[in-house]
């Protein structure tokens, strides 16, 4: 099995396009369709540490999908790959910023954040790369940037689901979008 831990290493989606997914733009039957054949390809093992889904780390029998992308930050352009299989606590890591907010908010415990952050180091420490550092040193609050980004998914495009940051903000850190106070 030829395993990729240097995955773990892949950088979040830039703010604008959070909420936007190929598996949102295109839908749920596409998205399933995916997944299941991610998973046939990689042997239902992860790609990044190898292990089988029956012993899908912090959760047994259960592999995840990860959406792999390039991204360009001059051309402000996020292209869409393959679906890759990842077992929780490897797909946990790659997500470290979301897992961390979690972990903040109460909503991960301590133990369970550690351990994925343990597990992440310790397989890009077995191909002699550094923990991965989060956030990503590429951010991108600048509003004056913002309407320019995209989600590229088989040569169409998609425009950020949040108009600025001060509208993700409140999406994500304050009210949700549709509820008044």
């Amino acid at each position: 099995m030829n395993l990729h831990p240097e995955i773990l290493l892949h950088p979040g989606v830039p703010k604008p396009l959070h909420g936007l997914a190929p598996r949102v733009v295109l839908g749920k039957a596409w998205w399933d369709k995916e997944r299941a054949e991610a998973y046939k390809l990689h042997d239902y093992h992860c790609f990044a540490c190898g292990c089988h889904q029956d012993e899908a780390i912090f959760r047994e029998g259960m592999l995840e999908a990860h959406e792999f992308y390039t991204i360009d930050y001059k051309a402000k352009r996020v292209t869409y790959h393959e679906a890759v299989a990842l077992c929780h606590a490897c797909h946990g890591y790659i997500h470290s910023g979301r897992l961390t907010a979690m972990a903040e908010k109460g909503e991960v415990s301590e133990s369970k954040w550690l351990a994925v952050i343990e597990h992440g180091d310790a397989q890009l420490a077995s191909i002699g790369e550094s923990p991965k550092l989060a956030p990503t040193l590429h951010r991108v609050e600048d509003d004056h940037d913002w309407p320019d980004w995209r989600l590229v998914v088989f040569g169409k495009e998609y425009g950020p689901a949040f108009k600025t940051f001060v509208e993700w903000d409140m999406e994500f850190n304050g009210l949700p979008r549709n509820r008044k106070k």
